[in-house]
């Protein structure tokens, strides 16, 4: 099954119409009276609202917007989403619509959530995950992760790019608790990958020539698209600490992988470093290039940059991620 995993979108349609327009009003009820019947029709997942378009200096009432919200996983049940619901949606939303005389063609994407869940079972676990990423970069392009000091909830792994877009990580198990939410049965133990996309960003893209409808942003190659870009941030490697990850290292020599030893242990140090101050003070250290070069080289013998700390009585930690960056995330 081709898992396309998108957690939200969000459309919208503006009504609009002329100046003293005695008509106006009439016509604002209409679309009142059929948006409460749209409503209604609504299954769990799918949200309409209406919402006034904002003023201007000589126009006080210029129309209203109709938004529509859609949670796949609600109306799923399941944080498995593929083609199937994706059709499904598609065909509730076409119904909805129709009702108010609007193409589903007609409505324009304003925001997207790609993700990618995972599942993690032990909690001691997810935690540790989560410590060690906390270790990478914090420079997502031009997103600049949040101080984790400033974070007031668990998920302290989330970069901003406001009105662009944010990419974030999180322990969905964690995060229920932080807002006092329920938890959905299909969420236990889930580890959540988000990509979020914006309205700019959607706008910027929409200028370029890519459409901003359903059927382009529910597409599970460009979906795949921005999320492998976020192998940059949490790499495919799985997590060894650093004894097991030498080792790992001298039998890359010997198979060839890695060229020379002297490189090897370079690599080892930049481990080393990215364990003591993170992975932006080790990348500043050895220049960006380098870097790239040492984390392509772990990357092909399994290794995570980010090595297990030694208080850990842990020596290694699968990522439960790999499977799904070295797949070019299209599972």
């Amino acid at each position: 099954k081709n898992h396309i995993m998108i957690h939200t979108l969000q459309l919208s349609y503006c009504w609009g119409w002329p100046e003293n327009n005695p008509l106006s009003l009439f016509h604002l009820l209409i679309v009142l009276l059929f948006w409460r019947i749209a409503f209604y029709r609504c299954p769990a997942g799918i949200t309409l609202s209406l919402h006034y378009l904002p003023s201007r200096e000589n126009c006080l009432f210029r129309g209203v917007e109709l938004r529509v919200y859609v949670d796949f996983f609600a109306f799923a049940g399941s944080c498995e989403v593929g083609k199937v619901e994706i059709d499904a949606v598609r065909d509730t939303l076409t119904d909805i619509l129709s009702v108010l005389c609007i193409d589903l063609a007609q409505m324009e994407v304003k925001r997207v959530d790609f993700c990618k869940n995972v599942i993690v079972r032990d909690q001691e676990e997810r935690a540790l995950l989560m410590a060690l990423w906390d270790k990478t970069r914090k420079h997502f392009y031009h997103a600049t992760r949040i101080d984790p000091k400033q974070c007031a909830t668990h998920n302290k792994l989330y970069w901003e790019d406001k009105p662009h877009f944010d990419v974030q990580l999180y322990d969905k198990e964690a995060a229920c608790q932080d807002k006092g939410t329920a938890l959905r049965p299909y969420e236990r133990g889930v580890l959540r990958l988000e990509y979020q996309i914006c309205d700019k960003h959607i706008k910027y893209h929409t200028k370029a020539g890519r459409p901003c409808d359903y059927d382009t942003w529910t597409d599970p190659a460009l979906r795949a698209r921005y999320l492998s870009a976020t192998e940059a941030l949490f790499y495919s490697g799985d997590f060894y600490n650093l004894p097991r990850a030498k080792t790992k290292l001298t039998q890359a020599v010997r198979a060839g992988i890695i060229s020379q030893q002297a490189i090897a242990d370079k690599i080892y140090q930049f481990m080393t470093y990215i364990s003591n101050y993170g992975a932006d003070a080790a990348i500043q250290k050895v220049s960006a290039a380098t870097a790239r070069r040492y984390i392509k080289l772990l990357s092909d013998i399994g290794v995570n940059p980010i090595p297990i700390p030694r208080n850990k009585q842990v020596s290694f930690l699968p990522n439960p991620f790999r499977g799904f960056f070295e797949g070019g995330c299209r599972d």
